[in-house]
Protein backbone atom coordinates (compact mmCIF):
# COMPACT_ATOMS: atom_id res chain seq x y z
CA UNK A 1 0.00 0.00 0.00
CA UNK A 2 2.59 2.61 0.89
CA UNK A 3 4.32 1.46 -2.32
CA UNK A 4 1.03 2.53 -4.35
CA UNK A 5 0.85 5.73 -2.96
CA UNK A 6 5.00 6.97 -3.65
CA UNK A 7 4.11 5.93 -6.98
CA UNK A 8 0.80 7.72 -7.64
CA UNK A 9 2.44 10.71 -5.13
CA UNK A 10 5.03 10.69 -7.90
CA UNK A 11 3.14 10.76 -11.09
CA UNK A 12 1.26 13.59 -9.51
CA UNK A 13 4.40 15.85 -8.81
CA UNK A 14 5.33 14.79 -12.38
CA UNK A 15 2.09 16.17 -13.96
CA UNK A 16 1.64 19.53 -11.77
CA UNK A 17 5.05 20.20 -13.58
CA UNK A 18 3.60 19.94 -17.18
CA UNK A 19 1.79 23.25 -17.28
CA UNK A 20 -0.87 25.24 -15.84
CA UNK A 21 -4.30 25.32 -14.89
CA UNK A 22 -3.50 22.47 -11.85
CA UNK A 23 -4.66 22.48 -8.20
CA UNK A 24 -2.76 20.25 -6.01
CA UNK A 25 -4.17 19.98 -2.43
CA UNK A 26 -3.58 17.77 0.29
CA UNK A 27 -6.54 16.08 2.09
CA UNK A 28 -7.44 15.15 5.87
CA UNK A 29 -10.38 12.95 7.17
CA UNK A 30 -11.01 13.73 10.41
CA UNK A 31 -12.87 10.69 11.13
CA UNK A 32 -10.40 8.52 11.17
CA UNK A 33 -6.96 10.77 10.77
CA UNK A 34 -6.52 9.88 7.30
CA UNK A 35 -4.39 11.51 4.28
CA UNK A 36 -4.40 11.83 1.10
CA UNK A 37 -3.48 14.04 -1.81
CA UNK A 38 -5.73 14.87 -4.93
CA UNK A 39 -5.22 16.95 -7.91
CA UNK A 40 -7.32 19.00 -10.35
CA UNK A 41 -7.16 19.72 -13.97
CA UNK A 42 -9.30 22.61 -15.38
CA UNK A 43 -10.14 22.50 -19.12
CA UNK A 44 -9.09 25.26 -21.62
CA UNK A 45 -5.19 26.06 -20.80
CA UNK A 46 -5.72 29.75 -22.31
CA UNK A 47 -8.15 31.00 -19.93
CA UNK A 48 -7.59 32.40 -16.43
CA UNK A 49 -9.77 30.69 -14.06
CA UNK A 50 -10.53 33.65 -12.43
CA UNK A 51 -12.52 35.23 -15.71
CA UNK A 52 -15.78 34.80 -17.12
CA UNK A 53 -15.97 33.26 -20.76
CA UNK A 54 -19.21 31.69 -22.20
CA UNK A 55 -17.97 28.07 -23.07
CA UNK A 56 -19.06 25.18 -21.13
CA UNK A 57 -15.80 23.61 -20.76
CA UNK A 58 -13.44 26.96 -20.05
CA UNK A 59 -15.53 26.63 -16.29
CA UNK A 60 -14.97 22.74 -16.24
CA UNK A 61 -12.64 20.47 -15.08
CA UNK A 62 -11.67 17.01 -13.41
CA UNK A 63 -10.18 15.82 -10.61
CA UNK A 64 -8.45 12.61 -9.24
CA UNK A 65 -7.21 11.76 -5.44
CA UNK A 66 -5.82 9.05 -3.44
CA UNK A 67 -6.04 8.79 0.71
CA UNK A 68 -5.52 6.02 3.61
CA UNK A 69 -6.50 5.95 6.98
CA UNK A 70 -7.44 3.70 9.61
CA UNK A 71 -10.33 3.22 11.60
CA UNK A 72 -10.21 2.28 14.58
CA UNK A 73 -14.12 1.87 16.81
CA UNK A 74 -14.48 -0.33 20.05
CA UNK A 75 -17.96 -1.53 18.61
CA UNK A 76 -16.63 -2.47 14.38
CA UNK A 77 -13.03 -2.89 14.71
CA UNK A 78 -9.91 -1.83 13.52
CA UNK A 79 -9.27 -1.78 9.22
CA UNK A 80 -7.31 -0.13 7.32
CA UNK A 81 -8.23 1.54 3.95
CA UNK A 82 -6.94 2.81 0.22
CA UNK A 83 -9.45 5.17 -1.36
CA UNK A 84 -8.93 6.29 -5.53
CA UNK A 85 -11.49 8.97 -5.89
CA UNK A 86 -12.61 10.70 -9.18
CA UNK A 87 -15.07 13.28 -10.60
CA UNK A 88 -15.36 16.77 -11.95
CA UNK A 89 -15.57 20.04 -10.99
CA UNK A 90 -17.84 23.56 -11.65
CA UNK A 91 -15.69 26.70 -11.43
CA UNK A 92 -17.68 29.68 -10.88
CA UNK A 93 -16.13 33.35 -10.94
CA UNK A 94 -17.09 36.06 -8.78
CA UNK A 95 -18.16 38.94 -10.59
CA UNK A 96 -15.57 41.16 -8.26
CA UNK A 97 -12.45 40.11 -7.22
CA UNK A 98 -9.84 37.09 -7.39
CA UNK A 99 -12.31 34.53 -6.17
CA UNK A 100 -13.98 31.28 -7.64
CA UNK A 101 -16.34 29.25 -5.88
CA UNK A 102 -16.10 25.60 -6.93
CA UNK A 103 -18.50 22.78 -6.78
CA UNK A 104 -18.12 18.80 -7.84
CA UNK A 105 -19.23 15.52 -7.58
CA UNK A 106 -17.70 12.16 -8.20
CA UNK A 107 -17.00 8.51 -7.11
CA UNK A 108 -14.74 6.55 -4.38
CA UNK A 109 -13.82 3.21 -4.59
CA UNK A 110 -12.50 1.54 -1.29
CA UNK A 111 -10.15 -0.87 -0.71
CA UNK A 112 -10.14 -2.24 2.67
CA UNK A 113 -7.23 -4.02 4.51
CA UNK A 114 -7.42 -6.92 7.30
CA UNK A 115 -10.00 -5.84 9.55
CA UNK A 116 -9.77 -6.73 13.55
CA UNK A 117 -12.95 -7.42 14.53
CA UNK A 118 -14.66 -5.28 17.81
CA UNK A 119 -17.99 -6.18 19.43
CA UNK A 120 -19.83 -6.15 16.11
CA UNK A 121 -19.42 -6.79 12.68
CA UNK A 122 -18.84 -3.69 10.48
CA UNK A 123 -21.96 -2.66 8.29
CA UNK A 124 -22.03 -3.47 4.94
CA UNK A 125 -22.60 0.06 3.91
CA UNK A 126 -19.60 0.79 5.92
CA UNK A 127 -17.54 -1.58 3.77
CA UNK A 128 -18.83 -1.17 0.45
CA UNK A 129 -16.37 -0.59 -2.07
CA UNK A 130 -17.77 2.43 -3.81
CA UNK A 131 -19.39 5.44 -2.90
CA UNK A 132 -20.41 9.15 -4.22
CA UNK A 133 -19.03 12.36 -3.13
CA UNK A 134 -19.92 16.08 -3.41
CA UNK A 135 -17.78 18.97 -3.06
CA UNK A 136 -17.96 22.77 -2.28
CA UNK A 137 -14.85 24.90 -1.78
CA UNK A 138 -13.34 28.27 -3.15
CA UNK A 139 -9.89 29.75 -4.42
CA UNK A 140 -8.74 32.90 -3.22
CA UNK A 141 -6.21 33.81 -5.76
CA UNK A 142 -4.08 31.07 -5.57
CA UNK A 143 -5.27 29.09 -2.60
CA UNK A 144 -7.66 26.34 -3.15
CA UNK A 145 -9.97 25.65 0.17
CA UNK A 146 -12.84 23.13 0.37
CA UNK A 147 -14.89 20.46 1.54
CA UNK A 148 -15.77 17.27 0.60
CA UNK A 149 -18.88 14.84 1.54
CA UNK A 150 -19.17 11.20 1.24
CA UNK A 151 -22.99 10.55 0.44
CA UNK A 152 -23.16 6.97 1.27
CA UNK A 153 -20.57 6.90 4.30
CA UNK A 154 -20.95 10.37 5.31
CA UNK A 155 -17.40 10.89 6.19
CA UNK A 156 -16.16 14.89 5.07
CA UNK A 157 -12.67 15.23 3.86
CA UNK A 158 -11.04 18.67 4.24
CA UNK A 159 -9.09 20.02 1.19
CA UNK A 160 -6.49 22.45 1.11
CA UNK A 161 -4.13 22.98 -2.19
CA UNK A 162 -2.46 25.48 -4.48
CA UNK A 163 -3.74 26.56 -7.96
CA UNK A 164 -0.65 26.49 -10.27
Amino acid sequence: MKRNMILVSLLFISLISFGQRYIASGTFEPNDLGLGIRLDYKFNRGVKVHYHRNDLFSNMGIYTGIGCGKYNSTEEGQYRYFKYSAGITKYAPWSKGNFVSTFGAGINFHNYGKITEGLKRPSKISLFPVSLEANVGIIIYSLNIGISQDLIKRESILIIGMFF
